[in-house]
C-alpha cells in the first residue's frame, strides 16, 4: 500500500528553501498530483502585508496546519517551506499532528554555508538580520539535536543547493527522489524487528527525558528556596500555580518545545514513572513494565530511534532509574584490595547486573553509548545531589541537606550514636564529593547535652559499638529476638540485681535518655503474649546473638503494639523506669480511665516562689491531665501562663506557699527508702530547701533521711580528718 508523502524542508533563512521547494513541486507533478507548497513566509505576506513580519505564531501555525489539514484529506502531497531550525518545530509537524490519514514525511536538509546564506540574503527585498541566520544555522549544527531520521521521516535527505549550477538543481534532485525508495526501504529493515511501546516515537521518549531531567532537578516542581525558584523563572515565568503537579509540568516542559506540552501525556508519564518505582526512596531491583504501543505509534512511519525498541528502552531505563536513585555511590577513593578507584561504567555495571532486562556484565561499550545518549537531555548532572536522590522523595534543597548534615554530625559527635556515625562518615563523603563545603559549617542550634559514655571506652562486644549496635537495630527491624548478656561490673541502681546468665528478649526501640543510650526491650514470650518492657544502658550488654535460628519473629502488628505501650510508659513514667510488673504495665496502658488512674498516685508538694516558676514551664515532665498546679497570688506581678491545669489554691504568707502535684505510676514513688525512680529523686532533691513535700509519706521520709545521710556522711568525714 502507498502512502501519502509529504516534504518538510529544513534550513536557515536564505538557504534557498523556497527555490528548492518550487523545484520540488515541479518535479512530483510530473508522475502525480502536483504538491501544494506552504510558506510561512507566504502566509506572513497574506496575514500581515509583509513576510518580515512575524507576528503571532499560533495566527500563522493555525493557517498553516488548517492548509496542511486540508491537503492530506483530500491526498494532497504537502512540501513545508520553513526554517524548522530545532528539533521541537520539526517534531511539532512530523510526530504531534493527528493528520487525517498517515503521512509519510520526507526530509530536506539544505545544508547550505553560513557564509552563503548570509550572501543570498543581502540579495533579499527584505534582508533578515544576521543574528537570526547564524542563531537559526547554529541550532541545525547541534550534535545532539540537529536534524535526524529518527524525528519521523522516511528518510532525511542532506542537500547543499548551493554545490550545484542552477541548472542542475532539477536533474539532482530528481537523481534524489528516484533513489530515495531504497533508502526507505533500508530503513524500515533496520527496525523492522522492534517490539514497539509506548516511548517508540521520538516525541514521546524525548517529553519522559524532559520530565524526568525536570523532576531529579525541582522536585515537585516548587520553588522550595530563593535559587531554586531563580532556576524555574528562567524555564517559566511567571511561576506557574497549579497544584496539579501534570499541570505545573506542562509549563515548564513548554521551555523546550511546544509539542513537548501535553498535559494529559504528562499525566500519564508522571503516573508509569511512579509505577515503576522511579519515586520510591529506597533503590528497586525489579525489572521494569512499559506500556504497550498506541495507535500514534502504529501509525507514525517514520524512523524509530533505538529506544523504540522495547528492550532497549527497559535497559536504558533501568540505568536511568539506578543513578537517580543511587547517585553518590560510586567510590572516589581504592577500596580495600585495590590501588586505583573503579572507573564509573565498571561501578554502574556491577550494581545493575542481576536487575530483569539490564546490562550483562561485558557490556561496558553499550554502557557508555547509553551514557552518552541520556546526557544530552540534562540527565546526571554534575552535582546530582543538590535535591536529594529520586525524582519524588527526599526532596530537600542543598541549605536543607546541609541542615540535616549538621544534625547527624551532633547526633554522632554529642550524642555518641552508633548509627548516626556510620551515616555521618557516609554522608561527609558524599557531600564532600558533590562539592558541598561542610568543614566550614558552623550550626545555629547545637546540643548543650552530651553522652557521657564514650564509644572509645566501651567494652568492644557491647551494643554501643557501631558494628553491634548495626546488627542490633537489623534484629529491631526485622522483628528476631536477641540473646542479651550484662557485663558483670555494669553498674546498677537500687532494687537491680545483676543478670547472672544470657537473656532473651524482644528489642523494641534505642533511647537517648539523660546521658546516653538505653535498649527498650520486651521480654521474651510466645504466642504473642505481652512481656514486661524495660530499659537497659546500651553500653552495659553485650549482643550475643540475633535468634534468626528460632524462626520467631514479631509480626509488624505485634511490634506496633508493643512501641505504643512503650510510647505511654514513657509519658506516664516521665522517665525510662517502667517498674517490673507485666499487669502493672499493662493496667496503666489500658484505654479505660479508670484502669490506668489505678496505678497512679498523688505526690504533692509547695515551693518558693523561686522554684515554682521552674516547675510551672515544665509541663511535660508528666501529661497535662496528670498535671496541677497552683494559681497565682492576687500580689503577684508575674505572668500567668495560659493552657495549663491551674486549679490549686496557693497558700499565702507561707514561705512555700505554691502546691503542686503530680500524679504517677506507684513504682516511680516505690514503697522503701532506697528504691523508686532515679530520675525521680535526682529532680525534686535538686530543688535542695525551695520545695516541702506533702505527700506520699514515703517520699517525704525518704528526702529527710537521704538529708541525713548526706549530713551524717560529711561529719564523718570532717571527724576523720581532725
Amino acid at each position: 500500500m502507498s502512502h501519502l508523502r509529504c516534504h518538510l524542508l529544513i534550513g536557515p533563512p536564505a538557504s534557498g528553501k523556497t527555490t528548492v521547494a518550487l523545484a520540488l513541486q515541479e518535479l512530483l507533478a510530473r508522475s502525480g498530483p502536483q504538491p501544494v507548497v506552504l510558506s510561512t513566509d507566504a502566509i506572513r505576506e497574506e496575514l500581515y502585508g509583509d513576510p518580515a513580519t512575524q507576528g503571532p505564531w499560533h495566527e500563522i501555525q493555525a493557517v498553516l496546519v488548517d492548509r496542511l489539514m486540508q491537503a492530506v484529506e483530500s491526498e494532497v502531497p504537502v512540501i513545508v517551506d520553513a526554517t524548522h531550525a530545532r528539533r521541537a518545530w520539526r517534531l511539532a509537524m512530523t510526530q504531534a499532528l493527528e493528520l487525517p490519514r498517515q503521512v509519510e514525511w520526507v526530509g530536506w536538509w539544505l545544508t547550505t554555508p553560513l557564509e552563503t546564506c548570509q550572501q543570498w540574503n543581502q540579495a533579499r527585498p527584505i534582508p533578515v538580520p544576521d543574528t537570526v541566520i547564524e542563531q537559526y544555522h547554529s541550532a541545525l549544527q547541534d550534535s545532539s539535536f540537529g536534524p535526524e531520521n529518527d524525528e519521523g521521516f522516511a528518510v532525511l535527505n542532506t542537500f547543499d543547493p548551493s554545490a550545484l549550477p542552477q541548472d542542475r538543481l532539477l536533474p539532482r534532485l530528481h537523481g534524489v527522489l528516484t533513489s530515495q525508495a531504497i533508502k526507505i526501504s533500508h530503513a524500515r529493515n533496520r527496525t523492522s524487528t522492534y517490539e514497539l511501546h509506548a516511548y517508540s516515537r521520538l516525541l514521546d521518549l524525548e517529553r519522559l527525558f524532559y520530565l524526568i531531567s525536570l523532576l531529579s532537578r525541582f522536585p515537585g516542581l516548587e520553588a522550595s528556596d530563593e535559587q531554586t525558584e531563580k532556576d524555574l523563572l528562567k524555564l517559566c515565568n511567571p511561576l506557574p500555580i497549579s497544584e496539579d503537579l501534570a499541570e505545573r509540568a506542562t509549563s515548564f516542559i513548554r521551555f523546550y518545545g511546544e509539542c513537548y506540552a501535553d498535559t494529559e501525556a504528562l499525566r500519564n508519564d508522571l503516573t508509569w514513572l511512579t509505577e515503576q518505582g522511579f519515586t520510591e526512596g529506597i533503590a528497586i531491583r525489579t525489572g521494569l513494565c512499559v506500556p504497550d504501543a498506541d495507535h500514534r505509534v502504529e501509525s507514525c512511519l517514520g524512523c524509530r530511534p533505538s529506544l523504540a525498541n522495547r528492550e532497549t528502552f527497559i535497559r536504558i531505563m533501568t540505568l536511568i532509574r539506578h543513578v537517580l536513585q543511587n547517585p553518590l555511590d560510586h567510590p572516589r577513593e581504592p577500596q580495600q584490595g585495590n590501588d586505583r578507584t573503579p572507573p564509573l561504567y565498571a561501578h554502574l555495571l556491577e550494581q545493575l547486573v542481576g536487575i530483569p532486562g539490564s546490562y550483562q556484565a561485558t557490556w561496558t561499550d553499550t554502557l557508555h553509548k547509553d551514557l552518552k545518549l541520556i546526557r544530552r537531555y540534562g540527565l546526571f548532572q554534575a552535582k546530582p545531589a543538590r535535591h536529594g536522590y529520586t525524582v519524588g522523595t527526599a526532596i530537600l534543597t542543598k541549605p536543607q541537606l546541609l541542615e540535616l548534615f549538621v544534625l547527624v554530625r551532633q547526633a554522632a559527635e554529642r550524642l555518641q550514636d552508633p548509627s548516626a556515625q556510620d551515616l555521618k562518615e557516609e554522608f561527609t563523603k558524599r557531600l564532600k564529593w558533590a562539592g558541598y563545603p561542610i568543614d566550614d559549617i558552623k550550626p545555629v542550634r547545637d546540643y548543650a547535652i552530651r553522652a557521657m559514655v564514650s564509644r572509645d571506652h566501651v567494652p568492644t562486644g557491647s551494643l554501643a559499638v557501631e558494628t553491634e549496635s548495626a546488627k542490633l537495630e537489623e534484629a529491631i527491624v526485622e522483628g528476631y529476638p536477641v540473646l542479651l548478656e550484662q557485663y558483670q561490673d555494669a553498674a546498677l541502681f537500687e532494687g537491680q540485681l545483676p543478670a547472672v546468665n544470657a537473656f532473651r528478649v524482644w528489642p523494641l526501640q534505642l533511647l537517648f535518655h539523660n546521658i546516653g543510650w538505653y535498649l527498650a526491650y520486651e521480654t521474651f514470650t510466645i504466642n504473642g503474649e505481652p512481656g514486661l518492657i524495660k530499659t537497659q544502658r546500651v553500653d552495659r550488654l553485650q549482643l550475643v546473638s540475633v535468634e534468626r535460628a528460632l524462626n520467631l519473629r514479631h509480626s509488624p502488628e505485634q511490634r506496633v503494639t508493643s512501641i505504643e505501650r512503650l510510647e505511654k510508659l514513657l509519658e506516664y513514667c516521665g522517665g525510662i523506669f517502667f517498674g517490673s510488673e507485666i499487669e502493672d504495665q499493662l493496667s496503666l496502658c489500658s484505654d479505660n480511665l479508670e484502669t490506668r488512674r489505678s496505678q497512679l498516685s498523688t505526690i504533692r508538694f509547695r515551693c518558693t516562689e523561686k522554684i515554682f516558676k521552674f516547675v510551672r514551664e515544665g509541663v511535660q515532665r508528666f501529661p497535662i491531665e496528670c498535671t496541677r498546679l497552683s494559681t497565682h497570688l492576687p500580689t503577684d506581678t508575674w505572668r500567668h501562663r495560659p493552657n495549663i491545669q491551674a486549679t490549686l489554691e496557693p497558700q499565702a504568707g507561707m514561705s512555700h506557699p505554691y502546691p503542686v502535684e503530680f500524679d504517677v505510676p506507684h513504682w516511680i514513688i516505690g514503697y522503701g527508702r532506697e528504691d523508686g525512680d532515679v530520675d525521680l529523686k535526682r529532680w525534686l532533691f535538686g530543688f535542695d530547701g525551695g520545695i516541702v513535700i506533702e505527700e506520699p509519706f514515703v517520699l517525704k521520709d525518704r528526702r529527710i533521711w537521704s538529708a541525713e545521710q548526706v549530713l551524717l556522711a560529711h561529719r564523718q568525714t570532717m571527724a576523720s580528718a581532725d
